[in-house]
């Protein structure tokens, strides 16, 4: 597992790290074709463009305020989910990726997704609806990281 370190701490956000790769110095990417889910996300008001992980992924896993550049070269500022999803267990792991106000067909198509920043660590809900209430707690904290460090363009 390489090596991550802490890069930048936003103390709006408490403990939330910006975690880079410790070659390249940058924020990890994490790039697929995206995949048709469960379409749970769609149906909970929160749309996701789920990509599969390669195994042995070495990204730690969690929630991330994301920018995702898609295939036709624009960028979407977001929140993602990186792992198992332990309340709706999946078969492997994947990045789920909500694009904040966007809403266009794109399976099959090839995005690339800059993990921003880490906000908190995956953890299993007692119930639908409290996975529910927690991501659109993620989704404000995100959205705060994006108003903060990003500006009104987003550009991984």
């Amino acid at each position: 597992m390489p090596e991550l370190r802490p890069a930048v701490v936003d103390p709006a956000e408490g403990d939330a790290i910006t975690f880079h790769h410790p070659r390249s110095g940058q924020p990890h990417r994490v790039r697929g074709a995206v995949q048709r889910g469960r379409q749970l996300g769609r149906e909970l008001g929160f749309p996701t463009a789920n990509v599969n992980l390669p195994a042995g992924c070495a990204i730690p896993r969690g929630i991330y305020a994301t920018v995702t550049r898609l295939a036709d070269g624009r960028c979407a500022p977001g929140v993602a989910s990186l792992g198992l999803n332990p309340t709706i267990p999946n078969a492997a792991a994947r990045l789920e990726v909500w694009l904040f106000d966007f809403d266009e067909d794109i399976y099959g198509q090839t995005i690339e997704t800059v993990l921003v920043q880490f906000i908190r660590t995956e953890a299993r809900f007692e119930s639908v609806e409290a996975l529910r209430l927690q991501v659109m707690r993620d989704a404000e904290a995100a959205r705060r990281i994006h108003a903060g460090r990003l500006g009104p363009i987003a550009r991984p």
